[in-house]
């Protein structure tokens, strides 16, 4: 299911960011289309403006009045247009730039056609051009030749057009005697180079695409792969953690194995106090105030193993993904009276200043301190002193716990021996040489650090740990 998951996300991932390239390249085409027009526009106008200074207007307009088309006008057009053509060989453009050139004139009712001229390979086949359309009106023109006529300012199509000759773009020269604009010069220009600059500019986006999308698809196939390759990657650490969390719950078990014969003697202490009084209810069956000692003496007697059974219960207990809310100090103090029957021969000095509440797993905490303190009472269980010193500060929003005995140093070979795990130096059945390891990446999951140092010329195991805790990490 996941693997269609995946399919279905690069898919997605690929088509938007194709989608998106190819909108990009659009754009972009676009716009550079338009800056070329632009460009074409710009230097027709500027090449008008030139051309309308060196026309003779009032030649112009008796030509133009007359209804045929004489030798005189024929020649004043070809001499027009091939100036015009010269002017465009000595700027080294290209040959046939300027194509047509022909004028319009205005009446009422709209423009009509007026004579024009052309290059001598578009004439007929005795050298003549066709001018059977003089004085004939246009169907349509360009907005531009009207914008001309009206402003007395040359104007230029804003884009190429493309009719059975080829593609062009218009300038229209107004022609103005005696403050009257009489006609209208139009120019049609053959725009190769724009054809050629639209050709490589159409490439490019062409290879722009392919290589986007080629690239696109490539980081697709590594995202897909990066998926698959995470979700592999979580199952695997997700295994780590049961691994784990099941490790931690062997340690606590073991840990009440060990302490098992200290809790029998705890519940049966009690017992042995409740069936005393049990039978000596029955004498004291007509004293009131013996027999109400005695209730009293049973309901103590019940209260400490009800405790002690619950301290136990809360120990084994498997942790939630959740951290609960609670403070360091109740911890510890719920801690020692679970240990109550392996400590009751020790001196205990609690030194306890960490009231402050914060989000943990309590049980694997306690499981830290209850490691430290019996491996504590492990190592005096031999000497006639015996002294457990247990302190809780806070410090700069960290929480730091020690916890130091009067036994003996640990030489450094053995401390680093005693870390690695899977190594013990009690008797064999007492201890798994997993415990200060498993404390360790308990502390490592709550964001601390687990220590040893000589405090007091007395060995001493501590963590820290942040106050503030991240309520959603689950603790392997």
């Amino acid at each position: 299911m996941n693997k269609y998951k995946n399919i279905l996300i690069v898919f997605s991932f690929f088509i938007f960011g194709t989608a998106l390239i190819t909108s990009h390249a659009l754009i972009s085409y676009n716009e550079s289309k338009e800056i070329l027009q632009n460009n074409i526009a710009i230097e027709l106008v500027n090449k008008g403006n030139l051309v309308s200074l060196a026309i003779d207007a009032d030649k112009m307009e008796k030509l133009i009045n007359e209804d045929n088309v004489t030798e005189e006008t024929s020649k004043f057009y070809q001499e027009i247009h091939d100036s015009l053509h010269k002017a465009h060989l000595k700027a080294n453009e290209l040959q046939k730039m300027f194509r047509y050139v022909y004028t319009t004139h205005y009446k009422n009712d709209g423009f009509y056609f007026g004579v024009d001229t052309a290059p001598k390979e578009d004439t007929d086949k005795d050298g003549k051009i066709d001018h059977s359309f003089l004085n004939d009106k246009y169907d349509e023109y360009p907005e531009e030749m009207k914008v001309a006529f009206d402003s007395g300012k040359v104007q230029s199509t804003k884009e190429p057009y493309t009719d059975q000759w080829g593609t062009f773009m218009a300038v229209f020269i107004p022609i103005i005697n005696k403050g009257k604009v009489v006609s209208v010069l139009g120019i049609d220009v053959t725009v190769y180079q724009y054809l050629f600059d639209l050709k490589k500019l159409r490439n490019r986006v062409y290879i722009y695409v392919v290589f986007s999308v080629v690239i696109l698809l490539l980081f697709s196939i590594i995202l897909y792969v990066f998926l698959n390759t995470n979700q592999k990657l979580k199952k695997q650490l997700l295994a780590q953690k049961e691994t784990e969390l099941q490790l931690i719950q062997q340690e606590k078990l073991a840990e009440i194995g060990l302490l098992s014969s200290s809790i029998t003697h705890e519940i049966n202490n009690p017992l042995s106090v409740i069936q005393l009084h049990l039978i000596s209810m029955r004498k004291k069956i007509n004293d009131p105030v013996k027999l109400e000692n005695s209730i009293v003496r049973i309901e103590e007697a019940y209260q400490k193993i009800q405790n002690t059974l619950t301290s136990m219960k809360n120990f084994v207990r498997k942790d939630d993904s959740n951290k609960v809310e609670t403070s360091m100090d109740k911890i510890i103090l719920d801690t020692l009276n679970f240990l109550n029957p392996k400590i009751k021969h020790c001196e205990v000095i609690k030194d306890l200043n960490s009231p402050s509440t914060f989000k943990c797993f309590e049980t694997q905490i306690s499981q830290v301190l209850l490691n430290f303190i019996t491996n504590a009472t492990d190592a005096m269980e031999n000497d006639f002193i015996k002294k457990i010193i247990i302190q809780s500060q806070e410090n700069n929003g960290t929480l730091i716990v020690k916890v130091k005995n009067s036994g003996p140093p640990i030489p450094d070979e053995l401390l680093k021996k005693i870390q690695l795990g899977f190594f013990s130096t009690k008797e064999k059945g007492k201890g798994s040489g997993m415990g200060l390891m498993i404390s360790r990446k308990i502390i490592e999951n709550h964001g601390g650090v687990l220590k040893y140092k000589e405090e007091d010329n007395m060995p001493c195991f501590y963590f820290e740990i942040p106050l503030e805790q991240e309520t959603t990490k689950e603790v392997a």
